[in-house]
C-alpha cells in the first residue's frame, strides 16, 4: 500500500519541477529599433563605379534603371561616415519558439560615399538615402531562441528599402537623383531587454539586433549584412542606447 501512495505523490510533486525548469517565452514589445554601422568594418554602397561615370555623363535611361549601378564585381565605394538606421517592429509577439515578427524601415542617416567619382563631367559626391516620396516596404526577419534562454537568440531576414540614390556634381552644382528598390540580407544575434530597462519608455522596442546577453550584461554582436544579390557588405552593431538598455545597472 505505501508503495501504490509514493507513486503518484512523486508524480505529482516532479510535475512543477519539470515545469518550473522550462524557460518562459519572451513577448516582443513593439517599437524602435536602432542600430548603426559598425565602425571596425569596412561598408560599401551598392554602386558599380564604372557603370555610374557613363550614366552621369551621359543620362540615365528613360526608365531610371537602377540596376545598371549594380556591382559585377568587388564593390569599390564605402561608406564614410557610418550612419545610423531606425527600424520599427510589431509587438505582442510569442518567442517560446520561433518566430517571426516586422520590420519596417522609418529613417535613416543617408549613406554617403567615402569619396567623390571623377568622369569626364566633374567630380560627383554618391548618397544613398530612405526615398521620402514612397512608403517603405514591410520586411519580415525570423527570430530563433536560445535554448537555453528564449529572451536571445538568432535572426535573419531581407530588410527591403525604398531608396534614393542622390548624385551631386561639385562643380556644377547640379544634383540627379533615382528611386532604386534595394535589399538587405541580414543575420546576427538578437536580445530582448527586460521590463523596467532604461530607454524602454520612449516609444523604444525591447528587441536589439546584433546584441547578445552574458552574465546579466549587454554585449554588441557586429555582423556584416550584404545588399541583395550582390557581394556589397553593410556592417552594422546595436546603437549604444540600444545596448545600455540591456544592461541595467551596469555602465556603457
Amino acid at each position: 500500500m505505501r508503495f501504490r501512495f509514493a507513486l503518484p505523490l512523486l508524480c505529482l510533486l516532479s510535475t512543477p519541477i519539470s515545469a518550473a525548469s522550462e524557460p518562459a517565452a519572451a513577448v516582443l514589445r513593439a517599437g524602435t529599433v536602432e542600430i548603426v554601422h559598425d565602425p571596425a568594418a569596412v561598408s560599401f554602397l551598392p554602386v558599380d563605379s564604372e557603370a555610374l561615370k557613363s550614366l552621369l555623363c551621359n543620362g540615365f535611361p528613360p526608365n531610371g534603371d537602377w540596376a545598371k549601378l549594380s556591382p559585377r564585381g568587388e564593390c569599390d565605394l564605402t561608406v564614410d561616415p557610418p550612419g545610423k538606421m531606425f527600424l520599427v517592429t510589431g509587438g505582442g509577439t510569442s518567442i517560446g519558439s520561433a518566430a517571426r515578427v516586422s520590420v519596417q524601415p522609418t529613417s535613416w542617416d543617408a549613406w554617403h560615399g567615402s569619396a567623390p567619382v571623377a568622369t569626364s563631367c566633374g567630380l560627383w559626391d554618391v548618397a544613398v538615402e530612405l526615398d521620402p516620396k514612397r512608403t517603405q516596404p514591410v520586411s519580415e526577419l525570423a527570430l530563433e531562441p536560445s535554448a537555453m534562454d528564449p529572451a536571445q537568440g538568432v535572426f535573419a531576414g531581407t530588410l527591403r528599402l525604398a531608396a534614393l540614390y542622390r548624385f551631386a556634381n561639385r562643380d556644377k552644382a547640379t544634383v540627379t537623383e533615382l528611386p532604386a528598390a534595394l535589399s538587405l540580407e541580414l543575420s546576427g544575434h538578437w536580445a530582448l531587454a527586460p521590463e523596467g530597462a532604461p530607454g524602454l519608455g520612449d516609444g523604444a522596442s525591447n528587441l536589439v539586433l546584433f546584441a547578445g546577453i552574458a552574465a546579466g550584461q549587454g554585449f554588441a554582436a557586429p555582423s556584416c549584412a550584404t545588399w541583395g544579390g550582390l557581394r556589397c557588405k553593410v556592417c552594422l552593431q546595436p546603437a549604444p542606447e540600444a545596448l545600455e538598455m540591456l544592461s541595467p545597472g551596469f555602465p556603457p
